[in-house]
Parts: structure tokens; C-alpha cells; sequence
């Protein structure tokens, strides 16, 4: 039996839990929580159940008798980053050769398996289903009225843009506070306009924070480094595989706006999350024409919404820690910008008469998280990428943790039950 007892050293974690042990023990009790306390006074774990450590706290390994073996797995529930690690010491006195002893592994390739559905180890489960049912809204709002958001695009008689419609110019400068539209039940009737202040501005991106986000957030810089990996890393893999975007508002950047708007998409004290979403209704004029009724919600602009850290839970009691938010939102805007791209392709170059099939166009939003994944781990398709390959360097690790893992965990799932 494998068991722990806390007595003094230096670990980081403030909640360990066994998920695997082997080995055998003598008479026990029961102690409080119903674990089990073996006569040595350590506590005793069974597969599953955990129990809080502090920094000052050691783990005691009662082996039980002669001839068993054991294996000890820990996974500290306080990590929310791929790029955070947590040191073990271990030490044994009293047993025979040892076997294999693995390095600490805070990270997801170390058991794909255990872990494939959440982005990032310890996060909550993403959400997938939002997605769907927004494009679904979106499909049938719009049904029909392409050709007449075309005319009137020809026309200029859009409307004024978010951008227009908050500030003097057409072109925002840092720190200025632009009023656009969050809301998201209906495309056109629900509007719920938040301020935003523009945080950073790039060759390709603005980046907004809604001035009603939860505190404890994202910084100055950690804003001005999503806009340079949007310049650097999405924007030209999006582009390079799906097409250049539109450009409706003139202003040559797509807007990328964190706000509380998409921490509120999911109920109180939740294991799911919903990290952004585009909502093809910004693409659509304000204005009335003869054959379309302007849709008032839109933003008309090329933008999408991002998930905004949440440290304190101040929004539905659902913790967004920022080291978790921030190890997610590249892939996420991987996967909008491919949304973005596709909608407003069809609807003002290809001159289709309708979305891209839900089904259709969330696959490629994955492809382009995939399409990530190996831009960033200097892999590449085909090329029969193992458990080891993914742990060659912390590179790849990191690179599926945050771009990869969720895809894995839906195929695994798909295979199981297909």
C-alpha cells in the first residue's frame, strides 16, 4: 500500500492526489475524510482520493511487506499553466534494487490518456457546444440576406462601425475606451454595449479589454504580446491556409476583445468553459435596406470575443486563473480568426448565399488549431508523432498542451465511441 504522512520538508503544492498505487498493509484505522491511517501513522490513499498539502509537508511511503511493489503518481490540482513546474524529492530507505523512476511530469504528454480532455492540466473542460448553437443562430438569422449585405457594403450604407461610433477618427489610438455591443442571445436584437479600452495595436490586430473585466487580469504587456503573436504566428498561418479576411471598417486590423461577456456564457461554479467566439452578425449592416432589416447588434467590424482571467471568480464563481487563460487564448484565436476569415469570405468575396456549414466550418477552426500546434512544436503532418516524440523538449510539450490537446481528447472519444 502505497500512503503519505506529513511531516516537515518543501513541497509547492497545496493538493496532491494519488491517482495510482500498488503494494500491501498491515492492520489499519480509519481517519478523518475515511482514509486509511496505517500503524505507522502515515495516511493512506486508494486510487483517487486526495488530500491538501502545504509547502512544509513530505509524503511518507509505507510499502507494507516484503516482496510487493509500488508505484507513486502525483498530480498537483494547482497547476493551471503547461510553462509551470512543481519539484519532488524522493527518497527510499529499506527496499531492494529499484526499478525505473520517472522525472517529475507536470504536464499532459506524460499520460495523454488521463488528462486529453482539458486544454491545459488542472483547467476546466472546454466547452465545445457554445460554438454550434451560435453558428446555428447565426445560419438562420441571416438566411437570404447575403446578396442585399453585399449591395449594400457596395453601396457604403453599412452603418457606422464600433469604431466610428465611439471615437473621432477611424483610426484609435492606445488607451482610448471604444463602446461596441457583447451581447450575444440574439444576433441583432440583444444589445449589452461594454466600454473597451484599446490595450495594444499591431500591423494586423487591436487588442481590447472591456473595462468591466474582473480584476487581477492580463497587464499592458501580456496585451501587446497577444497582438505580436497574432502578427507573427496566427495571423499569416490563418491566412495562409484559409484566405484573406475582409475588411468592412476600413481600418486594415481585426479587433480582438477580451471581456467578461464570454466568462458569463457559462453557469455558476462550472467544470466547462467557453474561451471566445466569433458571431458572424458583426459582418452585417445596421442600417435598413428594402429587402434586409439592419441587423442593430452588429459591431461592423472584423472582431472576435475572448475569454478574460477571472483569478478571484468574480463572474459566476468559476476561478479563470490567468496563467490557465493565458496558456488557451493563442489556440483560440487560431480557431476565431478561421470563423472570421470563413464568413466573411463568403459573404462579400466568394458571393455564397449563406454560411459555411456548421459542421464544416468547426472542423476547420480545428484544423487551424492543429495547423498551430505543429507551427509552434516544429513538427509536421504525417509524420507518425509518438508519446516520445511529443516529450523530445518542452517545446512540444507545451505546444500540445495548448494547441493540441483537446483535438486528441475528441478523437480518443470518437474511437471509443464512434
Amino acid at each position: 500500500m502505497i500512503s503519505r504522512w506529513a511531516t516537515g520538508a518543501a513541497l509547492t503544492a497545496s493538493a496532491i492526489t494519488l491517482l495510482a498505487c500498488g503494494g500491501g498493509s498491515d492492520s489499519t484505522t480509519t481517519g478523518p475524510g475515511g482514509v486509511t491511517v496505517l500503524p505507522s501513522g502515515a495516511v493512506s490513499l486508494t486510487a483517487g482520493q486526495a488530500a491538501p498539502l502545504s509547502a512544509a509537508d513530505t509524503l511518507k511511503i509505507d510499502a507494507g511487506s516484503t516482496g510487493t511493489e509500488n508505484v507513486l503518481i502525483l498530480v498537483d490540482t494547482l497547476l493551471n499553466s503547461s510553462a509551470s513546474t512543481v519539484n519532488f524529492s524522493i527518497a527510499t530507505s529499506g527496499v531492494g534494487s529499484p526499478g525505473a523512476v520517472s522525472p517529475p511530469a507536470t504536464f499532459l504528454a506524460a499520460s495523454p490518456e488521463a488528462s486529453a480532455t482539458t486544454q491545459a492540466p488542472s483547467g476546466p473542460k472546454l466547452d465545445m457546444a457554445f460554438g454550434m448553437r451560435l453558428n446555428a443562430r447565426s445560419q438562420a438569422r441571416f438566411r437570404g440576406g447575403f446578396s442585399t449585405a453585399r449591395a449594400a457594403l457596395a453601396s457604403r450604407r453599412m452603418g457606422p462601425t464600433a469604431l466610428l461610433r465611439s471615437v473621432a477618427s477611424s483610426a484609435p489610438q492606445v488607451g482610448d475606451i471604444l463602446s461596441l455591443n457583447v451581447g450575444n442571445s440574439d444576433p441583432c436584437t440583444t444589445i449589452q454595449k461594454h466600454g473597451a479600452r484599446v490595450m495594444a495595436i499591431s500591423n494586423q490586430a487591436i487588442v481590447l479589454a472591456d473595462t468591466l473585466n474582473p480584476t487581477g487580469g492580463f497587464t499592458t504587456t501580456d496585451y501587446q504580446r497577444f497582438a505580436a503573436r497574432f502578427d507573427t504566428l496566427v495571423y499569416p498561418l490563418d491566412v495562409g491556409n484559409f484566405g484573406q479576411p475582409t475588411d468592412i471598417d476600413n481600418n486594415g486590423k481585426i479587433i480582438l476583445l477580451f471581456t467578461r461577456a464570454v466568462n458569463e456564457l457559462t453557469p455558476a461554479n462550472s467544470g466547462s468553459y467557453v474561451g471566445g467566439f466569433f458571431f458572424g452578425r458583426d459582418l452585417f449592416p445596421t442600417a435598413d435596406t428594402p429587402t434586409l432589416k439592419g441587423c442593430a447588434g452588429s459591431n461592423v467590424g472584423e472582431m472576435f470575443y475572448l475569454l478574460a482571467p477571472d483569478p478571484n471568480g468574480q463572474v459566476n464563481n468559476n476561478v479563470r486563473r490567468t496563467g490557465f487563460v493565458d496558456s488557451v487564448t493563442t489556440s483560440v484565436i487560431a480557431h476565431e480568426f478561421q470563423h472570421l476569415i470563413n464568413a466573411s469570405r463568403r459573404l462579400y468575396i466568394t458571393n455564397a448565399n449563406a454560411f459555411e456549414e456548421g459542421w464544416l466550418d468547426e472542423g476547420l477552426a480545428h484544423i487551424a488549431e492543429e495547423l498551430l500546434f505543429y507551427r509552434e512544436s516544429n513538427l509536421a503532418p504525417r509524420a507518425n508523432i509518438n508519446l516520445a516524440t511529443l516529450r523530445t523538449n518542452q517545446l512540444t510539450v507545451n505546444a500540445f498542451n495548448e494547441d493540441m490537446a483537446t483535438n486528441k481528447g475528441r478523437y480518443r472519444r470518437f474511437l471509443l465511441k464512434p
